[in-house]
């Protein structure tokens, strides 16, 4: 038997090693490019979840105002505008005014302050009301709210967009 050839050899060779440092990279790569991807997914869908949210809230504010009202004083019928204001029975509620500045809704009863009641991270942007009511008949109210949802990190990347369309049948003309 000849020593000098080795027939078992012990360890690995350097192509070996190197194979399987270049496997493994690929694999965490992967790996880690689908984890960014699931986690990109999830804050994208809590994104939009968050924005229809919003926009529903926006919508039975809106919608619990104009049923307690007693009439629309503006936008007239046929007529289409970014605020909408409402006559009260209460006398000190006259004009009831919802609309849209700086981005968000607000709601102002008679003389008292302004309230927002759209979230802080909300964009709303071209709300519109349309007043469809016909003659004699009880009324239509078309509320249009466009919506987007942005990073709170202050660099404002948009994250999900909606324009939310709602028909409401009034109990006044």
């Amino acid at each position: 038997m000849n020593s000098s050839s080795k027939t078992n050899q012990l360890g690995f060779t350097l192509i070996e090693i190197l194979l399987y440092l270049t496997l493994s990279s690929i694999m965490v790569a992967l790996i880690g490019g689908i984890g960014v991807n699931v986690l990109s997914g999830l804050t994208n869908a809590k994104a939009e979840e968050d924005l229809q949210y919003n926009a529903q809230f926006v919508i039975e504010k809106v919608r619990t105002y104009i049923l307690a009202a007693d009439s629309i004083g503006f936008p007239e019928v046929g007529a289409a505008s970014s605020s909408l204001h409402l006559v009260m029975s209460d006398s000190s509620k006259n004009p009831t005014k919802i609309f849209e500045q700086n981005g968000m809704v607000f709601v102002q009863e008679g003389e008292n302050a302004p309230a927002q009641f759209s979230g802080d991270n909300i964009v709303v942007s071209g709300m519109e009301f349309f007043n469809m009511t016909k003659a004699d008949e009880a009324g239509t109210l078309r509320i249009l709210v466009p919506m987007s949802i942005y990073n709170p990190d202050g660099k404002h990347s948009l994250r999900a967009s909606s324009t939310l369309k709602t028909t409401l049948n009034l109990k006044y003309p």
